[in-house]
């Protein structure tokens, strides 16, 4: 019965895999597209939708998990590579997002002065024409 578990187990995290490898370039790409000055967004969008994947296998494979490890047997060689390919797909990913976060960071604090000047500019525009329409009442009278 534990091998049963433990080859559904490695399927669900194969399954796991395969959307964390489809998620990779797609970090890259979010990074690229930050870097270059866009959102990031199409390809992170994209690439939550394999993260909600991941989570349903995970979901899935909850009860195999806790009756596998209930039986308390170290995994097999290949459910232990499986496993390892999925943290190392993991790290990968997390790297990628990271560069992703921090690009999108710098973007913010080059845009931060922009914004203020912008903003300051349109105070001073609107008090300016507060000025120009009390002068032109004061004109009228």
């Amino acid at each position: 019965m534990t091998a049963d578990l433990e080859a559904l187990l490695c399927q669900a995290y194969r399954e796991q895999a395969d959307c964390y490898e489809r998620a990779l370039p797609l970090a890259e790409e979010a990074a690229r597209d930050i870097r270059g000055g866009g959102t990031g967004e199409t390809p992170m969008i994209q690439l939550l939708a394999l993260l909600d994947a991941v989570r349903a296998v995970e979901a899935r494979a909850g009860p195999l998990k806790a009756e596998w490890q209930a039986a308390g047997r170290p995994p097999g060689a290949e459910f232990r590579a499986v496993l390892q390919r999925v943290a190392g797909l993991i790290e990968r990913l997390t790297g990628h997002v990271q560069a992703a976060e921090h690009q999108a960071r710098a973007h913010r604090d080059r845009l931060a002065p922009q914004l203020d000047a912008a903003a300051a500019g349109q105070r001073m525009q609107q008090a300016y024409a507060g000025a120009m329409a009390a002068a032109a009442r004061l004109a009228d009278r």
